[in-house]
């Protein structure tokens, strides 16, 4: 099993374990060169994706009012910035979004992201932008 250790989970969590945006991000390319066509990739790529696939660990979540949402990191510590990493499953790297397993602890872990700021480089709730 892979272990990201030690890491940073974005800016926002200094010291980190197992960070879900590096998790999600590798799971989310992986599965994409997985899907091309055979005669642009060899076998032993293919049982290289697969097995990187097998060996990272699972995206990192948390419990939250007894239901399961994602979490920034399997362990992490020393906030020093507002970004929400749990969020990066749903984007950029698309793990949980519609048309996907898991829809609802993606939109559990957008209710419950710790940082709810609506401007600068923050997830934006479009229900929430001036004009709407």
């Amino acid at each position: 099993m892979i272990c990201f250790d030690p890491a940073k989970s974005l800016e926002t969590y200094h010291q980190a374990v197992n960070p879900l945006p590096e998790i999600a991000g590798i799971q989310s390319v992986v599965k994409r060169m997985l899907a091309l066509p055979e005669h642009l990739t060899t076998c032993q790529q293919h049982q290289d994706w697969q097995r990187l696939l097998q060996e990272l660990p699972p995206i990192p979540t948390r419990q939250v009012d007894g239901q399961t949402i994602m979490a920034p990191a399997q362990f992490y510590s020393q906030k020093a910035n507002m970004e929400n990493p749990e969020l990066y499953s749903i984007f950029p790297y698309r793990v949980h979004m519609l048309g996907k397993d898991d829809l609802e602890i993606g939109r559990r872990t957008f209710a419950h992201r710790e940082h709810k700021i609506t401007r600068s480089l923050q997830y934006h709730d479009r229900r929430r932008l001036p004009g709407r």
